[in-house]
């Protein structure tokens, strides 16, 4: 993993199925970019750009889901931690491809997250 994808403090903007910039997608306790930085104590490369973020609590745990493109490949990170365990140290991207969320999708995984549906059938066919 390129080791530029945690560095700096800029606001991330993609195009999805649209010549238009589109915000990125936040939910739950991630409210923006710097939500995110803050939460997992990261600094975010200005090449990243954050396409969902959701941030929730189920009764003992809490999740993180993000999902952003850096240098044209689709990543996500994932955590389910118990309540109190902070989410630094937690920061570990995992490439993934919008047909992998689309099977996700169809067997339950994501159906927790909210927005998720939307986000992902507004992926390009091809991701």
């Amino acid at each position: 993993m390129d080791s530029t994808i945690a560095q700096s403090n800029r606001i991330g903007r993609i195009g999805i199925k649209t010549a238009q910039p589109v915000a990125g997608m936040y939910y739950g306790g991630f409210r923006s970019r710097y939500n995110i930085e803050e939460a997992f104590w990261i600094g975010l490369d200005a090449s990243v750009d954050v396409l969902y973020a959701n941030y929730i609590h189920e009764g003992s745990n809490k999740r993180a889901l993000v999902i952003f493109w850096h240098k044209a490949t689709l990543y996500a990170v994932e955590v389910c931690l118990p309540y109190k365990t902070p989410l630094d140290g937690q920061w570990e991207p995992q490439e993934t491809s919008g047909k992998e969320m689309r099977e996700r999708l169809a067997s339950g995984e994501y159906e927790r997250w909210e927005g998720i549906k939307d986000f992902i059938d507004s992926l390009p066919d091809n991701t």
